[in-house]
């Protein structure tokens, strides 16, 4: 039966056009935090859809830190090993615990593997976009580019913390494996301890409970996760200046060893306090606070959330301007 021509028209509607319409409406309903929320939902939907996710956190997560456990395991090292620091330096004794283990990983990966981790998932959180050619469909969408650009970057913290404390469980379970559930022997050198070597250091040894070692290696991780803070902003920021991944990830690292490089020469001897690694080594005196002390872990923090406000609020303004093309 043909319809009658006082019957209104019937109006078809492309279906992206309709998403977007709805968008707009519901945009103003708890804008200020249903749409970020939504963003943040679809980026981690995204991210563990992508294989490099997987590949990074099966290979630099699980399978390094175990192939590295096991030789420390292995050698059954009887000594005291050296994890970090300068004022205050932390050695484990890691026959005598699991939980030594950790400590020995994480103190040999944050020189180069953790930066790369960070690295990676900070340097693709939009240049990853862009190489795959969607990042000019994304911002087409009625979404304020701050937010997206915020969404992608608490996914790859998130991802980079993750990572961080997967390498850790991943040592810590071989630990076990190898010299079990024991109270872990640390040692301290400090200039204020005694009593002294016949060299005139200061030290104290002590053996941590296990409960106590197990809180105490969770705020060393978090620590330690805080130090890589201006590594993952530099990244963040050359990925708003570049379609390729590979850049942004290669400076994000490069930072970091050029930072190192910085803290060797001479010259640069006045500006060791503002550096990005500056007190970075102290990440290991939140092992032990109660005997090296936490000025130092203190001065860390400060310099990492003044890299971290400074170049993340540079990306932010700079993809805000962005005319992006790719």
């Amino acid at each position: 039966m043909r319809p009658s021509s006082s019957s209104p028209p019937i109006l078809q509607t492309h279906p992206n056009r309709l998403a977007s319409t709805s968008l707009r409406h519901r945009a103003p309903q708890g804008a200020s935090d249903r749409p970020g929320m939504s963003l943040v939902r679809r980026e981690f939907k995204l991210q563990l859809h992508r294989s490099r996710t997987w590949v990074v956190m099966g290979f630099l997560v699980v399978l390094v830190p175990a192939v590295l456990s096991t030789v420390v395991s292995l050698g059954r090292i009887p000594t005291y090993q050296l994890i970090g620091g300068s004022a205050a330096d932390l050695s484990v004794r890691v026959a005598s615990s699991g939980f030594a283990m950790p400590l020995v990983i994480l103190g040999l990966e944050r020189y180069f593997v953790i930066p790369l981790v960070v690295s990676i998932f900070a340097g693709e959180a939009l240049a990853g976009e862009a190489s795959w050619g969607s990042l000019r469909y994304l911002l087409a969408e009625p979404i304020p580019r701050r937010r997206v650009l915020e969404a992608k970057m608490i996914v790859a913290a998130v991802l980079s913390v993750l990572a961080l404390a997967g390498t850790a469980a991943v040592s810590l379970l071989a630990g076990l494996a190898a010299f079990g559930w024991h109270g872990v022997g640390v040692m301290i050198t400090h200039p204020q301890l005694g009593p002294s070597f016949a060299g005139g250091a200061s030290f104290r040894i002590a053996t941590l409970a296990p409960g106590t070692a197990m809180a105490h290696l969770a705020i060393a991780v978090a620590v330690l996760s805080i130090t890589m803070a201006s590594t993952f902003a530099f990244a963040v920021l050359v990925s708003t200046l570049t379609p390729k991944p590979a850049v942004a990830i290669a400076s994000g690292v490069g930072f970091l060893m050029v930072s190192r490089a910085l803290a060797n020469v001479p010259g640069f001897s006045s500006m060791l306090h503002f550096l990005p690694t500056a007190y970075g080594v102290h990440w290991s005196d939140a092992f032990v606070p109660s005997i090296a002390g936490t000025t130092e872990i203190w001065h860390l923090l400060l310099v990492q959330a003044a890299y971290g406000v400074i170049l993340l609020g540079f990306a932010i303004h700079r993809f805000k301007k962005a005319d992006i093309r790719y």
